[in-house]
């Protein structure tokens, strides 16, 4: 499979469903909660899962349609929003295990910790794109550096004849 036809399989069965219902449930769960500690961390995750869901949008969906080359003209600010996002899903999913190690976890769920954790734990298929979109990033990154280096070398004087793929045997032009 091409890179373009998993991002749109991960675009179906990923981002959609999640998207709907951080949106869905998201809406409904801000508007019914009371104005208290526990209200505002619930907001403010909310807030930062919608802008992280944003930007896996903005980097998925030309990746879906253009290839990477596409992916290249988004501004980096999406990037480090969307690893951002998953810097708060990681967060959410280590603090659930070490809370609920700790205590028992039907205090975890009634604290605000627990409004905090339920978030991030519906974000966590979302770490799929975010991975497949860095190792697209990586493996793009690369082969740049390798087109690169081997043009240095051309320009400079080298003879294509002396870029052999192995590298312990270097042939010598009479």
């Amino acid at each position: 499979m091409t890179t373009r036809v998993i991002a749109g399989i991960e675009l179906l069965l990923i981002v959609v469903p999640t998207t709907l219902l951080a949106l869905l449930g998201g809406t409904g769960g801000v508007l019914s909660t009371s104005p208290n500690a526990e209200g505002l961390v619930f907001v403010l995750s909310m807030f930062v899962a919608l802008i992280a869901t944003a930007s896996v949008w903005r980097l998925l969906t030309p990746l879906m349609l253009g290839g990477y080359a596409r992916v290249q003209s988004v501004a980096r600010m999406w990037w480090r929003v969307m690893y951002a996002g998953g810097a708060f899903v990681a967060t959410g999913l280590l603090a659930i295990l070490v809370a609920t190690s700790f205590t028992d976890p039907s205090y975890v769920a009634q604290s605000p910790l627990g409004k905090f954790t339920i978030v991030a734990l519906l974000g966590a298929p979302m770490l799929l794109p975010l991975m497949h979109l860095t190792v697209e990033r990586v493996r793009n990154a690369r082969s740049n550096s390798a087109m690169q280096a081997t043009g240095r070398f051309l320009r400079f004087g080298g003879h294509p004849d002396l870029l052999d793929s192995s590298f312990g045997s270097v042939d010598t032009v009479t």
